[in-house]
């Protein structure tokens, strides 16, 4: 190892709050029937379960839902300088309660660091890719809890293909979920082997603990 630093950082997160009205219109249901068919290449008859498929027309099954700012799914992260499977560990969950005005005093990266202030990156993710991002995962989420919900009512153990109908509530409406600019505090550990630079990143636990989530602003 020729070399390493850690970096006092915080990583943007868009953090998406939506409640939705879910009404089911129809689903395929799949029911194990026994089959009795002729073997081709004995010319025998044979019996084996098939799961054969109908398509349902559902009538008065929906519910309303809220997507909340504390629910990791719902907490997005704002930048492509990390992959993002790596910043998955660090959405802070229910911590996001905790969330505060960004103040001077936050900003100072302690002793130690390369430098005394805290790194603070960009959000390179707009808005509006933010928002579709979580419409895709609120309507997926929507869509498991459906084919739940539609095999128990129905009896029926396969569901697939379910049809929804998704209205948004609250201020913003068909736009999607309401976002707002949150920032995680992390520490950011590089270091150099073999002439190559490697970086990983690390979640500040002690610093979570105390000053848990720092947000810049509501949107």
């Amino acid at each position: 190892m020729l070399g390493s630093w850690q970096l006092a950082s915080y990583l943007p997160f868009w953090v998406g709050d939506a409640h939705v009205d879910v009404v089911v219109l129809s689903a395929e249901l799949g029911r194990d029937e026994l089959v009795r068919e002729v073997n081709k290449r004995t010319g025998r008859y044979e019996t084996r379960f098939e799961t054969v498929w109908r398509r349902v027309s559902l009538q008065g099954l929906g519910w309303q839902a809220h997507h909340a700012p504390e629910d990791p799914g719902m907490q997005l992260y704002a930048s492509w300088n990390y992959p993002r499977s790596d910043i998955e560990a660090l959405r802070p969950g229910p911590l996001i309660r905790a969330a505060r005005a960004i103040t001077p005093d936050m900003l100072q990266a302690g002793p130690g660091g390369p430098s005394d202030t805290r790194h603070v990156g960009a959000f390179t993710v707009p808005p509006d890719v933010a928002r579709r991002l979580l419409v895709s995962r609120i309507e997926s989420a929507e869509r498991r809890r459906a084919e739940e919900l539609v095999a128990s009512t129905t009896g029926y153990r396969h569901v697939r293909f379910v049809e929804l109908a998704v209205s948004w509530l609250g201020p913003v409406g068909g736009d999607g979920p309401r976002l707002s600019p949150v920032y995680v505090p992390t520490f950011v550990y590089s270091w150099i082997m073999g002439g190559i630079k490697q970086q990983q990143q690390q979640q500040q636990q002690q610093q979570q603990q105390q000053q848990a989530l720092h947000c810049t602003a509501v949107a």
